[in-house]
């Protein structure tokens, strides 16, 4: 699944890297036998997949990747931008995932469960790779797609706090509260995005400002121009003329 993931989309090579001793270390007995051939299989087919149709081992992504030196205090503002920007930031489109992030630190201070300590790392990693990036923002993209790919482990911190957070009311009616903000942040991107927000920060790059601008936010925009036919529907639609 790793390999998969990372021939999907090169950027999960930091989780693949990052987990790579984690099955080592709880899979002994198969790692060798099972986990390496398999993903040195599937390694293989997307090399030549990459060298066969676009002549580079990047295949598609060859002139993508930032080569600039890029320093923390200019890291800054991006890393705001991917966890609490007002129109990109992941704990703002889904808050509810702060128990996710909070589990997380959970496993790395209590060092129980160690799969949970790796993927807080990788975490941590995949959120300063992106924020190395100019173009961390994802640029036409609506929230924060660019981590999307956190998602699956931070639901498992989530399960790690869970015991924390339904031990008091008040705390599963915030959770709860959270939940329904995420949701309906979700259906706005479904059924009402694009909504032409995004054209001006293409069109000119001084607009940067906007990704961070609480008066001019993007979900509002989409609610306002209303609903539009989701590109998935279109498919299916003209699939089934």
């Amino acid at each position: 699944m790793l390999a998969l993931a990372v021939a999907a989309r090169p950027t999960a090579i930091i989780f693949a890297v990052v987990l790579t001793p984690y099955a080592f270390r709880a899979h002994r007995a198969s790692f060798l036998p099972a986990f390496v051939p398999v993903a040195a299989a599937i390694a293989a087919l997307l090399v030549g997949y990459n060298l066969y149709y676009f002549g580079t081992l990047n295949g598609g992504y060859e002139g993508h990747s930032a080569t600039q030196e890029v320093t923390l205090r200019q890291m800054m503002p991006a890393i705001y931008g991917l966890m609490l920007s007002a129109n990109r930031g992941i704990l703002v489109f889904s808050p509810v995932l702060i128990a996710g992030f909070g589990g997380l630190v959970m496993a790395l201070v209590r060092r129980r469960v160690l799969l949970l300590e790796y993927v807080a790392v990788a975490t941590l990693l995949t959120i300063l790779f992106y924020s190395s990036n100019p173009l961390w923002h994802g640029s036409f993209s609506y929230s924060y797609r660019f981590l999307v790919d956190l998602t699956p482990g931070l639901a498992l911190g989530a399960a790690l706090a869970w015991e924390w957070i339904t031990a008091r009311r008040w705390r599963s009616a915030m959770m709860g509260a959270l939940f329904a903000i995420s949701v309906g942040f979700q259906i706005v991107g479904a059924f009402y995005y694009p909504c032409g927000w995004y054209r001006s920060t293409i069109e000119d790059p001084r607009n940067m400002a906007r990704f961070y601008n609480w008066q001019d936010l993007e979900v509002v925009q989409c609610i306002k121009q209303g609903p539009v036919e989701p590109d998935g529907l279109r498919m299916l639609r003209r699939m089934l003329r």
